[in-house]
């Protein structure tokens, strides 16, 4: 493998984790969002799912 293709997999990964930050950020603010329009019991369900997901994605 050469030095080019570990740069570009280096930038493809950078690239990747700035995406996954960005979208964690985004589902906090949609959350916090929703939280201030739903009732208690579907923001913790909202909360659990997303926990859920979470895990899973990991």
């Amino acid at each position: 493998m050469s030095e080019k293709d570990v740069a570009r997999l280096q930038e493809q990964i950078k690239t990747l984790f700035s995406d996954v930050d960005e979208l964690k950020t985004d589902v906090k603010e949609i959350k916090q969002q929703l939280a201030n329009r739903l009732p208690l019991w579907a923001t913790m369900l909202i909360s659990a799912l997303m926990g859920v997901i979470g895990w899973l994605i990991r």
